[in-house]
């Protein structure tokens, strides 16, 4: 049996498809490699069916048939971070060549560089570019 729309990291994985029973019959053959040929299982509250139109949540995103966001708490976890570094440099009311040779700066810096990197990965264009204004003309 052949499945079109996969996705897999590490040790997750969705599978996507129209037909429950499809899916149904995915989770038995699964199951019964997993058991059977590496001796594992599928964790049972982690393992299940939903309907697409809901989202999955997988690896900090909401996984949908079309496009994938990123969690809202992932992005409020990451505003709040700009917000602390806003009041960082604030309370030493330094210069932006200041805030350059700053080792908290440049670590905020090589952290906002990552999260981006992983934000690219859905569908965040908009929330992007609203980061990068924020960051750049705070």
């Amino acid at each position: 049996m052949r499945t079109k729309f996969y996705i897999r990291h590490v040790d997750d994985f969705v599978i996507l498809h129209r037909s429950r029973q499809h899916l149904e019959c995915c989770r038995k053959q699964i199951d019964w490699f997993l058991r059977n040929a590496l001796d594992l299982e599928l964790h049972p509250d982690k393992t299940k069916i939903i309907p697409i139109y809901h989202g999955t949540p997988f690896l900090g995103f909401r996984v949908y048939y079309y496009h994938k966001l990123l969690k809202k708490s992932n992005i409020r976890n990451f505003m709040r971070r700009i917000e602390e570094f806003r009041i960082l440099h604030e309370q030493r009311a330094t210069t932006k060549e200041t805030i350059d040779e700053s080792n908290e700066i440049d670590a905020f810096g090589v952290s906002l560089c990552g999260w981006m990197a992983y934000a690219v990965y859905g569908n965040t264009y908009n929330l992007r570019n609203t980061i990068i204004k924020k960051f750049l003309y705070q």
